[in-house]
């Protein structure tokens, strides 16, 4: 998971170099680049998608913690174990 992560945010970084590359090897082909544009729309989707899965994932863990809190299981520093989470 962390390697497909690093890949697609150096991809997503240097998403200029790639098509400028990619198209001086093809020599304008638009179908190619079509192509490319539709890889980099997928990968920032998915970004998106797992950035809002982290954000879900620590606002559960923080409100999940909470409860055991108010059913008398005091658990310290909620708030980091939430974005730890």
């Amino acid at each position: 998971m962390t390697g497909k992560l690093i890949i697609f945010f150096t991809l997503s970084i240097s998403h200029f170099k790639v098509k400028y590359s990619i198209k001086y090897l093809f020599r304008n082909t638009e179908k190619i680049q079509e192509k490319v544009d539709e890889i980099y729309k997928s990968i920032e989707n998915w970004l998106k998608s797992q950035l809002l899965l982290c954000v879900f994932i620590g606002i559960a863990s923080y409100l999940g913690l909470n409860i055991l809190s108010w059913i008398g299981y005091d658990i310290p520093q909620k708030g980091v174990l939430a974005i730890l989470a």
